[in-house]
């Protein structure tokens, strides 16, 4: 401190972006508002972490609800997500969408 020109504290928490799990977490319980704000923290996280997440979280999900769990979506609507979520990863991969703005689509669909 006596001697440094610039003093940075490095016991400051940094900043942190979005985390996937609280995305995914928030989107479970189809809080709407709350996914879009922590997709949005995500930032430049790639398409496919969170998709990776928001995947194993509707399989958990689907999973319990066939045991007997009680879930904000039904059978029905986990079939279709799951569908969706699917054919974006596909169409991803062959080049024909942006995973990140499909994402962005179902976010805002929910």
């Amino acid at each position: 401190e006596k001697h440094a020109e610039k003093f940075v504290d490095a016991r400051e928490e940094k900043a942190k972006g979005g985390d996937p799990f609280t995305f995914v977490n928030a989107f479970a319980k189809r809080d709407k508002k709350n996914a879009w704000i922590e997709f949005m923290k995500l930032g430049d996280e790639e398409g496919e972490a969170i998709l990776g997440a928001l995947w194993w979280k509707l399989r958990t999900l689907w999973i319990g609800s066939k045991d007997g769990r009680r879930s904000a979506f039904t059978e029905e609507e986990l079939d279709r997500i799951s569908f969706r979520i699917i054919s974006m990863s596909h169409d991803a991969h062959r080049g024909r969408v942006n995973l990140k703005e499909e994402l962005e689509k179902l976010v805002l669909t929910l």
